[in-house]
């Protein structure tokens, strides 16, 4: 309570030393006074507590639902991604057909078929309760109404 108190001090320019206040100045403070108890009969009235320590926070969460297999094809052009690693073998079928499976790989392009395996994500929004420190909205309230009667009670 005295840290409240020494900060009204501070606020309305009030020696704390010697705390005088001008006729105007106590009128100035019972005013403010008269609109925090204002907020807080509004806030009874209304049901509405206002809890500072708990929040609502959205969070986006991926959660693994399966993999997508996607069949992919290499083009081998030539000799350099060929599986054989000697001179262009013309021999047989391989002379005609460019293609074929492991010597005729050399004279023309063929393809490789592969799978590419993608993970598929299913994202879901979760809202869950977030703990903060601090006191509720109607405790501080309260506080600084005590506060603001302690002061007028120094004052006059």
């Amino acid at each position: 309570m005295a840290r409240q108190l020494k900060r009204l001090l501070t606020h309305y320019g009030i020696d704390e030393a010697k705390p005088q206040a001008s006729k105007q100045l106590i009128k100035r403070i019972k005013a403010d006074q008269s609109r925090y108890i204002a907020q807080i009969e509004e806030a009874i009235e209304s049901d509405v507590t206002h809890n500072a320590t708990r929040i609502t926070v959205a969070k986006r969460e991926k959660r693994l639902t399966g993999h997508r297999y996607t069949k992919t094809q290499t083009s081998l052009s030539g000799r350099s991604h060929g599986r054989s690693t000697g001179p262009i073998k013309k021999s047989g079928a391989n002379k005609r057909s460019g293609g074929g499976k492991e010597h005729g790989e050399c004279m023309g392009a063929s393809t490789r078929t592969g799978y590419k395996i993608t993970p598929v994500y299913q994202v879901e929004t979760t809202e869950y309760k977030k703990t903060r420190m601090g006191l509720t909205m109607n405790t501080q309230l309260k506080h600084i109404v005590e506060a603001y009667t302690a002061l007028l009670e120094l004052v006059e």
